[in-house]
């Protein structure tokens, strides 16, 4: 059984040979068994399921997931001393995905909404103050009602 030494994010080369020649070393984490499905919706790749046995490395965290001291407390001071293995927070969950390629995500537009216009009056009152009575009764008579607008919309 061979172990992933490379990066599951679709894009990340973290691992891989051409990535070798350079000089940053990026920490590999795997997922835990409990939040797998949370990391494997997280991750926007649709060719290939996250498993526990892959890895994603620690350039898809935010900084503060990740720990990389060991803080003692001896007496009334706290004695840092940094770890050899980063660590994750146990509510770490993969978020930053740079140069993703569009064809593998899985992020999809919701459908907009539509939303019926239905013309409330036919005739608009006027703004003059000297308005006739009787026009506006006319208006009044030639809006919709609240009944007609339920009766359109069922």
């Amino acid at each position: 059984m061979s172990r992933n030494r490379h990066c599951f994010v679709p894009g990340c080369d973290t691992g891989y040979a051409r990535a070798a020649e350079s000089t940053d070393n990026y920490s590999l984490f795997r997922p835990p068994a409990n939040r797998l499905s949370l990391w494997a919706h997280a991750i926007p790749r649709s060719d290939r399921q996250l498993t526990v046995r892959d890895r994603v490395c620690e350039l898809h965290f935010e900084p503060h997931h990740i720990v990389r001291n060991f803080e003692v407390g001896v007496g009334s001071d706290t004695v840092v001393f940094p770890r050899q293995k980063p660590l994750l927070h146990k509510d770490a969950v993969p978020c930053i995905f740079p140069d993703l390629p569009s064809e593998l995500s899985r992020v999809t537009k919701l459908p907009r909404r539509q939303i019926k216009k239905v013309p409330v009056c036919t005739t608009s009152l006027s703004s003059s103050s000297d308005a006739d009575v009787s026009n506006v009764d006319a208006t009044a008579d030639a809006c919709i009602t609240y009944s007609d607008l339920v009766k359109c919309h069922s």
